[in-house]
């Protein structure tokens, strides 16, 4: 039996109603008589007595609607650490991470003390045009004091609907007195993809997670890379480290730039016909597909020497690429064992705003290894320290409360392309401070003398 819609409203109208319809549902089955005692009648009545005795006896008032929330929240989370019910503000959290755009200043931020830091400024968004710079310090915003805020709080006042103001109060070093500046939100793209070249002859790919924009960014910047440098490309890191996850159609077509066309990258196994799922990389992008303009170009990658390098933040769709490439021996994968999150969830939207996450299959390599709880082993274990998390618009997330969504909606055409992002990576040969990304060096620098 299925329950098409669910209100936020957790009331005793609200439980009638649902009980109302399992009646009709059983009757319509099983006939009026065996309905009525049909077991699910009985524990949700015994559940409405619960609900009764509580609020009759219990020592403190008790408000009815926070039960029903807190009793939805139990069922949920008494299955895994993964399914949950998803308020109006979660839904919509959810849906701004796997777009990959939402409207905002277009700033990258951390906690500092009392205040906000603005780690980046995204060029040609309202922050950049309104004079705000890398290292001021946020105090209020719209007039509202940060110190009393969490970091989600504060990403949350900032963000808005595209063409709304917004006021920002910056303490700037230097100055007297703080500025107050007027800004006006914009839709933001913030680019999930990274890249630059390690050297001459290897390039570097960072994912930072996984949104419906990345297949076309690792595209673009793939492609950039070999207009850039061409045939003296001779190697290629692919850095997945700290990737908590994300879409998992944008992992699986993410690995058909690196793999043939129809290659097995995962496959699903679930309790239901529609969560048993055998994932292929897509075919290569049509000429005419403007959104891959790069594509056509990158043949040649395929055939490279590779290595990606992960480690105990990859997690869940960074972990499906990562054992596809694995698998068919792509690519040597370098760091620590990954996260083990290997579970897919579907997201029930219910109709007023909220949703429902609900797990319905585990992953398996294209091998068959199952990854939930167990991660993928390097072929080469380096030790590594974790990298700090980029303060970005949607702070750091622990890998455990990522959850893999079902997009059955392929990347669309008109999506804007992101360039190659030099901000935050090596400018010229190794970091001695990365011991698995020098590491990978020493790998490309062998297999090029194989070769």
């Amino acid at each position: 039996m299925e329950i098409v819609r669910l209100t936020r409203t957790f009331g005793r109208q609200a439980l009638r109603i649902l009980a109302t319809a399992l009646l009709i549902g059983a009757a319509a089955a099983h006939g009026a008589d065996e309905a009525a005692s049909s077991p699910d009648i009985a524990r949700l009545a015994a559940f409405g007595r619960i609900v009764d005795a509580i609020k009759g006896r219990y020592v403190d008032p008790v408000n009815e609607e926070k039960l029903y929330a807190a009793a939805i929240h139990s069922i949920l989370t008494s299955l895994d650490p993964h399914s949950m019910f998803l308020d109006a503000d979660e839904y919509r959290l959810l849906q701004q991470q796997t777009v990959g755009r939402f409207g905002g200043i277009g700033i990258e931020v951390r906690k500092a003390g009392r205040f906000i830091e603005i780690v980046r400024v995204r060029p040609g968004t309202p922050a950049h045009d309104g004079g705000i710079r890398a290292g001021d310090l946020i105090a209020k915003i719209d007039g509202v004091d940060v110190a009393g805020m969490t970091l989600d709080q504060a990403v949350e006042r900032a963000r808005g609907r595209p063409d709304t103001p917004v006021t920002v109060t910056i303490i700037r070093g230097g100055d007297s007195l703080p500025r107050v500046v007027s800004l006006v939100r914009a839709t933001i793209h913030p680019p999930s993809v990274q890249a630059d070249f390690l050297d001459s002859a290897y390039a570097y790919i960072r994912i930072r997670q996984f949104t419906r924009r990345t297949p076309v960014e690792t595209a673009s910047s793939l492609g950039n890379i070999v207009a850039t440098r061409g045939a003296l490309v001779t190697g290629l890191v692919l850095d997945l480290r700290d990737n908590p996850g994300g879409l998992m159609t944008a992992a699986v077509d993410v690995a058909g730039l690196f793999l043939p066309s129809n290659t097995l990258v995962v496959t699903t196994q679930g309790a239901s016909r529609q969560a048993n799922m055998t994932l292929y990389a897509p075919r290569d992008p049509d000429a005419s597909d403007d959104a891959y303009d790069h594509a056509a170009s990158l043949a040649a990658l395929r055939s490279i020497p590779m290595v990606v390098l992960v480690n105990g933040g990859s997690a869940s769709a960074a972990e499906i690429l990562t054992g596809a490439l694995q698998d068919h021996k792509r690519a040597t994968v370098v760091g620590t064992q990954t996260f083990g999150k290997g579970s897919v969830q579907v997201v029930i939207p219910l109709g007023d705003g909220t949703a429902l996450k609900l797990t319905t299959a585990r992953y398996l390599t294209p091998a068959g290894r199952a990854i939930d709880g167990k991660g993928i082993r390097p072929d080469v274990i380096v030790d590594g320290t974790i990298r700090s998390a980029d303060a970005s618009a949607v702070p750091a997330t622990d890998p455990a409360q990522i959850h893999d969504v079902v997009d059955r909606t392929h990347t669309s055409a008109g999506v804007e392309a992101t360039p190659i992002d030099n901000s935050s990576l090596p400018k010229s040969g190794v970091d001695t401070a990365d011991p698995q990304l020098q590491r990978a060096i020493e790998i490309l620098s062998h297999a090029s003398l194989r070769s």
